[in-house]
């Protein structure tokens, strides 16, 4: 039994037994005082302490057991006033009432909270979903005026600046997406066996106008590895590690590479970037930190790799973060593998 829980009842009902010890010395203190026999004494104090630690222990009794039902209510995900045992204290029933009514407040405002986040949610959804008609759009766009060759050099530099922006728009788009369907990822997941390499090409081939641009590298090694993951949400992720590292290389380039490890297939991306600063790195994945490459570039959300450290924990894969500045980054994730029977 908890000592605890002892020393509450007793600072609970310190007043009463004081009250009972007081009233039991002026008793016996009368009787004293009217010369009744001492052995008359001593049993007459025994029996009134035998009656009162007795009504003690069993008041503790009732007082442990509620103590416990209510201890069990709360650690409960929802428990309800009204599940309490009755109480017949006029104190502890205003209490309660009290209590209840807080509860009724609560439970209204958390409806209306809910309901206004899901209507949110909605319209994000919706606006997402939208957005992506003049996005297709200026991006067709773009490509016809890419088929001009009369362009001067100047509007080709151009040219390639909207395109840029008009990717990270898309971008930040897709993240949006991801964020408003992360709460539902669960019921989203879909683990299956799919190949490392069609999964890199797919994202490398999307990055690769940037690449081009910036004349940077790009190395895929051992990627013929079979790994069990969700695709799109795996591809999802290293979409924002390859933007990351797109981002902040200016020279070299970026080496995609697979291994087999105990249990699954480490993936390793690493670049010739301008790496990140040793205390940035135990912070890297909370959200909205930036760190000082983000204040450098002024875009910098610090939701990419938040995102992507909460999928991959419901995915059930990990990821790691290595770097040095002025040298690069490695970033490896460690997915699950095809098991050989």
């Amino acid at each position: 039994m908890n000592l605890e829980i002892i020393f509450c009842y007793v600072k609970e009902k310190k007043w009463r037994n004081l009250v009972a010890a007081v009233s039991m010395g002026f008793l016996l203190l009368v009787f004293y005082l009217y010369q009744i026999p001492v052995q008359a004494l001593g049993y007459s104090a025994l029996l009134c302490i035998t009656v009162f630690v007795m009504g003690m222990v069993a008041e503790f009794y009732f007082y442990y057991k509620k103590y416990m039902e209510r201890q069990k209510l709360f650690q409960s995900l929802e428990y309800n006033i009204q599940d309490l045992e009755p109480s017949y204290e006029k104190m502890e029933q205003d209490y309660r009432k009290l209590l209840l009514q807080l509860l009724q407040e609560k439970k209204k405002e958390k409806k209306e909270m809910d309901l206004r986040y899901q209507e949110l949610k909605e319209y994000i959804l919706m606006w997402a979903h939208q957005v992506k008609t003049p996005i297709t759009a200026l991006k067709l766009l773009l490509q016809r005026m890419e088929e001009d060759v009369n362009l001067s050099g100047k509007e080709w530099k151009q040219l390639r600046y909207m395109k840029e922006e008009l990717f990270a728009i898309e971008s930040y788009v897709a993240m949006n997406l991801e964020y408003i369907r992360l709460d539902s990822l669960n019921a989203d997941l879909s683990i299956g066996e799919c190949y490392l390499e069609k999964v890199v090409k797919a994202e490398v081939s999307r990055f690769s106008p940037f690449f081009i641009i910036k004349k940077l590298s790009v190395k895929m090694e051992d990627l013929n590895q079979s790994i069990i993951t969700d695709e799109k949400w795996f591809s999802f992720v290293l979409g924002q590690v390859l933007s990351n590292a797109v981002k902040y290389t200016k020279k070299g380039g970026v080496t995609i590479s697979g291994r087999k490890c105990e249990n699954g297939v480490l993936v390793s991306i690493r670049d010739t970037g301008v790496g990140i600063a040793k205390e940035d790195i135990p912070r890297l994945f909370e959200k909205a930190f930036t760190g000082y490459n983000g204040h450098i570039d002024k875009r910098a959300t610090g939701i990419g790799l938040y995102l992507s450290k909460r999928i991959l924990d419901r995915l059930g894969h990990r990821i790691t973060i290595q770097s040095e500045p002025g040298v690069g980054t490695c970033v490896e994730i460690k997915v699950n593998g095809k098991r050989e029977w």
